[in-house]
């Protein structure tokens, strides 16, 4: 998927989490400044939050575990991003 980001021209928001048990969100963030660079897309922001996963919502483990207790769908951190 990210390889096409290499020739990606469009206004690109990029937004990773760090507790997630099931995607790979450190492996993703590595890679897109460099094909963002590649592509000479300089209208760009990428964000990494902590506390998240990959459904966005603040969680204390990133277990799956966790989803059914999740009391508000989306951080307001990311929100305000």
């Amino acid at each position: 998927m990210f390889a096409s980001a290499s020739t990606l021209v469009v206004p690109l928001l990029g937004i990773f989490w760090r507790l997630d048990r099931q995607a790979d969100s450190v492996q993703n963030w590595d890679a897109m400044p460099a094909l963002l660079t590649a592509a000479d897309n300089q209208d760009h922001s990428l964000h990494v939050f902590g506390g998240l996963n990959q459904l966005l919502p603040a969680t204390e483990a990133g277990a799956p575990s966790e989803y059914f207790e999740i009391s508000a769908p989306l951080s307001p951190d990311v929100l305000r991003s």
